[in-house]
């Protein structure tokens, strides 16, 4: 008869990954290299048991179970992500969805999401500034799902750095971070704006023609298109206003259109004479001027331009007849009068003042160079 020896084991299958030794003297399993739950949960062992002599075998299986501990943090396909945002975006519509994965299983793999407060380095203002950005956006703890709390104004902040932190629900709990930049895309949310609601400038009427006599001037707190300005003149001529004349008449305003008169630079701004004024056929104009930006759609502005026309000597005096008839008597003394010349001018004050003279001079004749009298 054979004798029987003691018992020796060994794993013979089951365990291609080396996970696990035995004893071959006690049967004690141990681990043999480190495990991962993520990569593998479950191992059959196949264990043998050999005695005697001639050997005599017996065989068993031992299912281990690796059970889960959290040992992976949350992971992002990439540290970060850039967003553009348009700033007339509605509240609570969804602009960006954080994901991240887990590899650990039950609780350690639940992951949830929160906006972390900015880094601020210490200065007060860019503290501000970050306190003002995380009350902008929020994220919805579950899906991640990033909104809008309050509106965005490209004119105020034209980009914005959030950090969101995704967190598994394990003991420990384990964190990842997501940098978001998100880039606010400017709308025509800001029509133009005049430096003035009214102009006023005074012209001569002996001003050439294509003279400029003022620039008007409008800003728009957009960019880029939406902040490119265009000129015009719109409106009439005022027909319903009244001339005041040099000799304190008044006639029906004109039918003439003030875009016959002047014209205007549509990029600059610059008013300017498409022809010559007279004073004495009109002595006053209101320009109607619209700023339009080139957003979709577009937003304008209106001003209003007067232009008072100074009078320049450019009429000549009238007399009231083309001759004039005096009688006289032999024996009138000297410096009677014998008659008196009318002359008017269509100009202004010094303009307007006439002096008499005789051409040429007689010796028995005089004129009173002021009142025409001789």
């Amino acid at each position: 008869m054979g004798s029987r020896g003691a018992v020796r084991y060994s794993i013979y299958s089951g365990d291609p990954d080396g996970y696990f030794s035995i004893d071959p003297m006690s049967g004690n399993i141990r681990i043999a290299s480190p495990l991962d739950h993520e990569t593998k949960v479950q191992v059959l062992l196949n264990i043998q048991a050999t005695s005697g002599d001639p050997p005599a075998y017996g065989h068993t299986q031992v299912n281990i179970d690796i059970e889960d501990v959290n040992d992976n943090p949350p992971e992002f396909e990439s540290s970060t992500v850039r967003i553009s945002v348009p700033e007339n975006v509605e509240l609570g519509t969804p602009l960006y969805v954080a994901n991240a994965h887990d590899r650990d299983s039950g609780k350690s793999g639940v992951v949830t999401y929160r906006l972390s407060n900015i880094g601020g380095g210490g200065d007060s203002t860019q503290d501000s500034s970050s306190q003002s950005t995380a009350n902008l956006f929020s994220i919805d703890s579950r899906t991640g799902h990033l909104t809008l709390s309050r509106h965005l104004d490209y004119e105020t902040t034209q980009r914005h750095s959030l950090i969101v932190t995704a967190t598994d629900s394990g003991e420990p709990p384990l964190a990842a971070n997501l940098t978001v930049l998100v880039e606010v895309q400017d709308v025509n949310d800001n029509p133009p704006v005049f430096e003035r609601n009214e102009y006023a400038v005074k012209v001569s009427e002996s001003t050439p023609i294509n003279s400029q006599i003022l620039q008007v001037t409008a800003v728009d707190l957009d960019t880029g298109n939406n902040a490119r300005l265009t000129y015009r003149i719109v409106g009439g001529g005022g027909g319903d206003q009244i001339a005041h004349l040099a000799n304190k008449t008044t006639a029906p305003r004109y039918a003439e259109d003030v875009s016959e008169v002047f014209g205007i630079f549509p990029n600059s701004g610059w008013l300017y004479l498409h022809r010559m004024l007279d004073r004495e056929t009109r002595d006053r104009y209101e320009i109607t001027v619209v700023a339009t930006d080139n957003g979709t759609p577009a937003a304008t502005a209106t001003t209003r331009v007067i232009v008072n026309v100074l009078d320049a000597n450019d009429n000549d005096p009238r007399f009231s007849r083309d001759n004039y008839e005096f009688s006289v008597e032999e024996n009138m003394r000297r410096g009677a009068i014998v008659g008196v010349l009318a002359a008017t001018d269509a100009d202004l004050d010094a303009n307007a003042a006439i002096r008499y003279t005789l051409i040429p001079s007689n010796t028995s004749f005089q004129v009173n160079p002021m009142t025409g009298e001789q």
